[in-house]
């Protein structure tokens, strides 16, 4: 899910084919890759659907967590 985000921002390289996503991962959203690309990739979450739809989740989860009960997803 993370990985179709990244690959969505402007310049940033695809990642090929049977490549360890975690390794692309970091190498692509380096503070020198930022620079490069002309982007804050902590801004570009931030803004996102991405980040509004884990948030939202978040404040599902974490009050159900405390209270020890099953939440509905």
């Amino acid at each position: 899910m993370f990985t179709h985000f990244v690959q969505e921002i402007e310049g940033v390289a695809k990642i090929k084919d049977g490549y360890n996503p975690a390794t692309w991962m970091l190498e692509m959203t380096t503070v020198s890759q930022e620079f490069v690309l002309g982007v804050d990739f902590s801004e570009i979450y931030k803004n996102s659907e991405l980040y509004q739809s884990v948030q939202d989740l978040l404040s599902t989860l974490i009050p159900c967590a405390y209270k020890n009960c099953k939440c509905d997803l």
